[in-house]
């Protein structure tokens, strides 16, 4: 194996061990290995006029094709328009590079070219890459046809990277079939369908983007065929989806009867969802999603719509003011779909972060639809204002709310097995408690009285100067015993009550005994 020569070792051999190390890279005459070299195929060599009306989409190709003989290469976009017919469109290859000098290499479709198909085509390939680049639907100048901008199929390990997709009367970029594909710092709008499209993909990425503007979704993940693998283990990170005509991002909206459990185990997280018409996040039949860190504000409808999915975790989000298309009408979290023979259940709803103000509001913070939509796990939420009719819906009789009120929810409403110290409300009990040594347990309020109630009734208060106030004409300390007798045991201070008397141990196993007829 070649090495480089170490130093104070190798004397008399360092030429020899030198001209063996460059020998893995160099040809006899100094130059770079031919297999180290990543050629550039400029399409404006292959005849590419780029003046935005000749077809120029046998020039590109012919440049493509040629980095593919040469066993890869940069296929090179330079400023300009270049006319690409999508009915036939762009056939990447493997381990081609189709590179622009960014947003202005554009590549367009033909006025009124009015054909269906997909510009940039990457079909069964690998290690293929597209990046700094503009595609041009052209959408305003096509009367027919629906065109899609760059179409991933049934490939791997492939990135797209800084591309700008817009004015498709498709979808903007769609991923089908595909593993381990990235989509990165990309930009898709005014697209008829969606920005980005994830169809029956598994590990893919989307991350950095921003779909807005587009006629339907920022992103559509679907699951696919019926009997496909489905969209499992995909990422939807740190992109922007906003101002659509419909969802921000729809997971599994509309999919084909018998294939909408295929999609599970996604993640989506730190989203910027606003301002979308419709929803701003929907599940639709999905389960075992990660929803995390999201900001989900001023959409139409829903913030998020979970429709018969199942296990999700919709934590650590930050919602305001969704519901903006009608006031109290629609909910910040929305769990629905027992109508349809599946409820949505076994979701955790925690750590979130809920507003809602301004004129027009939400219905609730949290809602269940019907009584047969759970259980499921509400917890730890902050919702410093309700919605108009309430702050948390809870209908189904086995959810765990940490909160009756839901307002400032707790962490840990369940008691931990192993815990010494905190909130439980297991069994249908709520108690504060803590064995720790010399530990209190405080309830505290620094500007009013406490209030205790029982049975739906106040009983007492302690008001704001320490007096304990009854409710009613007289109130009762019971004691399980009560002293027998005057000497019986007891501690200086101690109070004890039956039917008839008041004790007070005045010294040491000295009790005084008043009846409370005389009260």
């Amino acid at each position: 194996m070649s090495r480089l020569p170490i130093t104070g070792q190798d004397q008399d051999k360092w030429g020899d061990i030198l001209n063996d190390y460059l020998k893995v890279a160099h040809n006899d005459d100094g130059t770079l290995k031919d297999s180290l070299i990543m050629k550039v195929f400029n399409i404006k060599e292959y005849g590419a006029a780029g003046d935005g009306t000749t077809d120029d989409r046998a020039a590109i190709q012919a440049a493509i094709d040629g980095a593919e003989a040469a066993g890869g290469g940069i296929v090179f976009v330079p400023h300009g328009k270049f006319a690409v017919d999508p009915g036939v469109g762009l056939h990447l290859k493997n381990k081609t590079y189709l590179m622009g000098a960014g947003r202005s290499s554009v590549l367009i479709v033909p006025n009124g070219a009015n054909t269906t198909g997909n510009m940039v085509k990457v079909e069964s390939k690998t290690d293929v890459i597209v990046a700094h680049l503009m595609l041009d639907g052209n959408r305003s100048q096509q009367s027919s046809g629906t065109n899609y901008g760059l179409f991933v199929s049934g490939s791997d390990n492939c990135r797209v990277t800084n591309v700008w997709t817009n004015n498709f009367t498709g979808v903007g970029n769609h991923v089908y079939d595909c593993d381990g594909v990235t989509i990165s710092d990309c930009i898709a709008t005014n697209n008829f369908y969606h920005g980005f499209e994830c169809e029956q993909a598994r590990g893919c990425v989307w991350k950095g983007n921003r779909g807005y503007g587009n006629d339907r979704h920022g992103i559509f993940v679907s699951p696919g065929e019926i009997g496909g693998s489905g969209s499992k283990g995909n990422s939807i990170i740190g992109n922007s989806f906003d101002a659509n005509g419909q969802y921000g991002i729809a997971i599994g909206v509309a999919a084909a009867p018998g294939s909408e459990s295929l999609a599970s185990g996604n993640i989506i997280a730190h989203n910027s969802v606003r301002n979308n018409a419709h929803y701003g996040i929907s599940l639709y039949h999905q389960d075992g999603t990660i929803m995390v860190g999201n900001a989900i504000e001023g959409n139409g409808y829903f913030g998020v719509y979970a429709y018969k999915s199942r296990d999700n975790q919709i934590v650590d989000n930050q919602f305001h003011n969704n519901s903006q298309a009608a006031n109290n009408a629609y909910d910040e979290i929305m769990l629905e779909g027992s109508a349809d023979g599946r409820a949505s259940q076994n979701n955790l709803i925690a750590g979130n972060m809920i507003r809602i103000d301004g004129a027009v509001k939400a219905r609730y913070a949290i809602g269940e639809a019907t009584n047969s939509d759970g259980p499921n796990v509400i917890t730890n939420n902050i919702i410093p204002n309700s919605g108009i009719t309430g702050t948390v819906q809870v209908r189904h009789p086995g959810t765990l709310l940490s909160s009756p009120a839901g307002v400032q929810q707790v962490r840990g409403g369940q008691a931990i097995p192993g815990q010494n110290a905190g909130i439980d409300n297991a069994f249908n009990i709520l108690r504060l408690y803590s064995n720790l040594a010399n530990a209190e347990v405080q309830v505290v309020s620094t500007t009013g009285g406490i209030k205790f109630w029982s049975n739906g009734t106040e009983r007492f208060m302690v008001n704001a100067d320490g007096m304990i106030v009854a409710n009613t004409d007289r109130f009762r300390i019971a004691t399980a015993k009560t002293p027998v007798s005057a000497s019986a045991a007891g501690d200086t201070g101690q109070i004890a009550w039956d039917a008839n008397y008041m004790y007070v141990c005045v010294s040491p196993n000295t009790w005084k005994r008043t009846p409370l007829a005389s009260w």
